[in-house]
């Protein structure tokens, strides 16, 4: 079981903390050791900067490069026409923000995951070529029965949290937790779980599940994909106790699962080898968390009015009960005899703010400015302007490049 690997835990473990500090999780609250939390802060500047990272390449131009496999202007035109087709179909998943999902990973966790299917509903009931009959004329026939259908493949995201795959990306795994009844739907069989046994059946066995409470019958579901054939598996606890729900031919010829990544590495290790684009964030936002939410505690209790009596006379004559505090009609304070009031003093020095202007003047990691307004560049000429644009835009060439 590839997610019981050390380096594939520590992983899982450090994209949790990365999006609990994105989303700005209860589960990344500071915690200040001597403070009492009067409010808590914690800083949106990481979810911010996805988000621009995001809009930016869904609004970049993407190129696809076709070359033709030999000399010659029929091999040039069939590529020519291969990458209108390629082009058509990606301006088409990126208006149905298909890419969203992975640009938004890229930014926070380091790495996208896509998945390649075939839809099978999509695949055109092609005639047999008769015996006699000419490969133009065959062609022909089956034309307008290829264009009556549509593509007969589709892509998915996929959070890369669930899955596993070996340095040299031979297969691929995908491991989700999964209510027993969408398993139900999908392969029109009953699904259900006893204890450590997942058992299945017929579609009228089990007992109909509360779909307004689908989590409380889950089973951890599995997709092996190999070069030839894909496996599709579910287990209570064991994976070794797995059922197989489905074999299936792969006629991509490889897993359908794809990175995405921002960059690579090169480091074998899963976590070290896709670095987030936000990687400089993860260093500089908790700092921030720990001394704005200091200071903003320290705020709360210096707006109460909190105050209290000071004894002036000579230490040890103080008497053993405190007389009370008057408050005139007009607002004034008195105190009693040999008493003076005083206000409590806050427990916050001038470190919290020397630490804050310090962690902000080094925090150079977020979303590039100049990215923001390329168009707002001061030029003299047309190619001039040409220039900055361009090199403005290569900013994004390395990890679209990944993409496309």
């Amino acid at each position: 079981d590839l997610s019981t690997d050390p380096g594939f835990k520590e992983r899982d473990d450090e994209y949790l903390a990365r999006r609990q500090l994105v989303n700005r999780d209860k589960g990344r609250t500071p915690k200040i050791p001597g403070l009492t939390l009067q409010t808590v802060w914690m800083s949106p500047e990481i979810l911010t900067d996805a988000m621009w990272y995001q809009a930016r390449f869904s609004g970049a131009k993407m190129r696809l490069r076709v070359s033709a496999q030999k000399e010659g202007r029929r091999a040039e035109d069939t590529a020519a026409r291969v990458k209108s087709w390629f082009d058509r179909h990606a301006a088409v998943w990126k208006a149905a923000g298909k890419f969203q999902r992975e640009f938004f990973n890229m930014a926070t966790v380091g790495v996208g995951v896509r998945h390649y299917k075939i839809v099978s509903d999509a695949i055109p009931d092609v005639p047999d070529q008769d015996k006699d009959e000419k490969a133009a004329a065959y062609l022909a026939r089956i034309r307008e029965v290829v264009k009556t259908k549509a593509t007969p493949f589709d892509m998915e995201p996929v959070d890369p949290a669930t899955i596993y795959f070996p340095p040299d990306w031979r297969f691929a795994v995908q491991k989700v937790q999964i209510p027993t009844y969408r398993l139900s739907e999908q392969y029109g069989v009953a699904v259900g779980r006893d204890g450590d046994e997942v058992w299945i059946g017929s579609p009228g066995d089990g007992v109909p599940q509360d779909r307004a409470a689908p989590w409380k019958q889950t089973v951890w579901f599995c997709a092996l994909e190999m070069d030839e054939y894909i496996y599709h598996l579910v287990y209570a606890s064991d994976i070794r106790k797995s059922k197989i729900m489905g074999v299936y031919p792969n006629y991509f010829g490889q897993p359908g699962f794809v990175p995405v990544p921002a960059s690579r590495t090169g480091d074998p290790h899963p976590l070290l080898a896709y670095p987030p684009l936000l990687a400089g964030k993860y260093a500089t936002v908790p700092v921030k968390n720990l001394l704005g939410t200091a200071k903003l505690c320290a705020g709360v209790e210096g707006a109460q009015q909190r105050f209290t009596l000071e004894w002036t006379g000579e230490p040890g004559d103080e008497p053993d009960t405190v007389p009370a505090v008057v408050f005139g009609q007009d607002g004034v304070v008195t105190p009693p005899k040999g008493y003076k009031v005083t206000r409590i003093d806050l427990q916050l020095s001038a470190d919290v703010d020397k630490g804050l202007e310090y962690i902000e003047s080094i925090d150079h990691f977020g979303f590039p400015l100049s990215l923001r307004s390329p168009e707002e560049v001061s030029v003299s000429s047309g190619v001039e302007r040409g220039l900055i644009l361009d090199s403005i835009a290569s900013l994004l060439d390395p990890p679209l490049g990944n993409v496309a």
